[in-house]
């Protein structure tokens, strides 16, 4: 088992990097050049995820698809945060054009920071100013009707059966645009990739569970946040409990 583990983590790793540099580096490159193109490289993006998720063993099912047409977008997406995958996944499984708020230290991995810097939203938490930065360049997306995505526990948990506080700045970014709320519950790929050791990554079935749309009326933000807290965390581990 634990040599299965050892070659499996180093084609884990092989895939990501091989078709990251063949095939998303030097597109990249040049749609990123300018603000018209970008959201060629976002769809290059979903093509990577296509292509890595299934070759790494992860299999992705999504239900409710309806409700991604059930209301007029853009949305704000709002999902819980298990793995470093997560983005892949939700690459794979969002059928629009979509920026992702993360945090600042993924601009700083070689290459890739460029490109997430470019085209997403890096946000350092601990430093009002940055997340105010972060807040104003995803009002810009809004307004130009793309979709945000954004994981309010702000990291991946050290609870593995629990979600972390949710933070409430994506709440109130609802609220200020009065932007539809997307719930998406992910479940499994906490399993899949067992962050931070590589060699936990593991072939596993990925289950992506998109909730209705939450239209902004009243609503406050800590009842937003509370409200999309306890759904999350109940289809997650309610989902864990019965397998």
């Amino acid at each position: 088992m634990l040599l299965f583990k050892k070659v499996w983590a180093i084609w884990y790793v092989s895939i990501f990097l091989i078709t990251f540099l063949i095939l998303i580096a030097p597109t990249q490159l040049l749609f990123l050049q300018r603000k018209a193109w970008h959201s060629y490289a976002n769809f290059m993006n979903k093509i990577w995820a296509f292509m890595v998720c299934p070759l790494v063993g992860h299999w992705i099912f999504i239900k409710n698809k309806k409700y991604f047409k059930a209301i007029e977008g853009p949305f704000l997406v709002v999902a819980n945060h298990s793995s470093y995958i997560d983005i892949p996944v939700l690459m794979w499984s969002l059928p629009f054009d979509a920026r992702y708020i993360g945090k600042a230290e993924l601009g700083k991995v070689p290459i890739f920071g460029y490109m997430f810097r470019k085209l997403h939203i890096p946000v350092n938490r601990s430093s009002k100013i940055d997340s105010y930065r972060a807040f104003k360049k995803a009002e810009s997306f809004l307004k130009q009707k793309i979709s945000v995505v954004v994981f309010p526990e702000g990291t991946i948990p050290n609870t593995p059966c629990q979600l972390g506080e949710f933070k409430e700045g994506a709440f109130a970014l609802a609220l200020r645009h009065k932007t539809p709320i997307l719930p998406v519950s992910i479940i499994g790929s906490r399993y899949a990739f067992e962050d931070p050791t590589i060699f936990r990554a593991m072939p596993k079935k990925i289950t992506v569970v998109v909730h209705e749309p939450i239209t902004i009326n009243t609503q406050t933000e800590q009842e937003l946040k509370h409200q999309i807290y306890y759904l999350l965390s109940n289809t997650v581990f309610g989902h864990e409990r019965k397998t």
